[in-house]
């Protein structure tokens, strides 16, 4: 079946401070409930669902919207998932999307 969201972009970004801020868009959202975040080491590893409860879709059939969720995983290279979830519990997934992290003191000695 098709899913209940067109998406247009789905993003990855490291900041200097160890945290990572990832954001997407979508076209279009059909009876979407809301979306999940998951995170793993691995492209192909276990993903670990990180946001407590559904983050609450904004768009509608006509229109999208703009999200973002900000994650503090340490150090190192991680790999996120978006789910989307429908008002009848079917989801589907979009990526991996893949971000490297390096430590806020690491940058500022690098400087």
């Amino acid at each position: 079946p098709p899913t209940a969201v067109s998406l247009v972009g789905f993003k990855a970004k490291a900041n200097g401070d160890g945290s990572v801020t990832l954001a997407w868009e979508t076209a279009s959202e059909v009876d979407n409930a809301g979306f999940n975040i998951y995170r793993s080491k691995r492209t192909d590893g276990t993903y670990k669902k990180l946001n407590g409860k559904l983050i609450p879709a904004q768009g509608n059939g006509a229109s999208g919207a703009s999200y973002s969720f900000e994650d503090t995983p340490g150090r190192g290279t991680f790999y996120y998932k978006l789910e989307d979830v429908d008002e009848n519990g079917v989801s589907a997934m979009h990526g991996p999307v893949k971000v490297r992290v390096r430590s806020a003191e690491g940058e500022a000695r690098r400087r």
